[in-house]
């Protein structure tokens, strides 16, 4: 506070002192050192605010880096799981086809009986007709 403002502050108060009164003094000096703490705690809280945000990016930055990590790992986790399920299913239908494989060549057999019984039966039935033809 200025002199004149600090005399009518005073005034309004019932205070008149003298203009080279020790009060003025003390009160002018007391207002330099208000002013400066005030001063020095606006600067410690602009520092302390710019630290607060330096560390929320570095918390958001390290956030980050954590949720990346956990996304691979659920990856990695899903694609070992697509695997093992590929793998099971791959076995499932070898062995289908296996077993399709093993009736495909039972049928084979019985169709391949069939036919020599069927080529056996065709010879005797000719070896017959010709033995009537020639005796005939």
């Amino acid at each position: 506070m200025m002199r004149p403002q600090l005399r009518e502050a005073l005034r309004k108060r019932g205070i008149s002192p003298e203009p080279n009164d020790p009060i003025l003094n003390i009160f002018e000096g007391m207002d330099v050192v208000l002013s400066e703490s005030l001063s020095s705690f606006d600067k410690a809280d602009q520092a302390a605010a710019e630290r607060i945000r330096l560390a929320c990016i570095s918390g958001l930055d390290e956030a980050k880096k954590v949720g990346i990590r956990q996304a691979q790992v659920a990856i990695d986790q899903a694609a070992t799981r697509v695997k093992s399920a590929g793998n099971e299913i791959t076995a499932m239908m070898i062995g289908e086809f296996q077993e399709e494989r093993k009736r495909a060549d039972r049928a084979g057999k019985f169709a391949l009986r069939a036919a020599m019984a069927s080529a056996g039966a065709a010879v005797v039935s000719i070896a017959g007709l010709v033995g009537v033809l020639l005796a005939g």
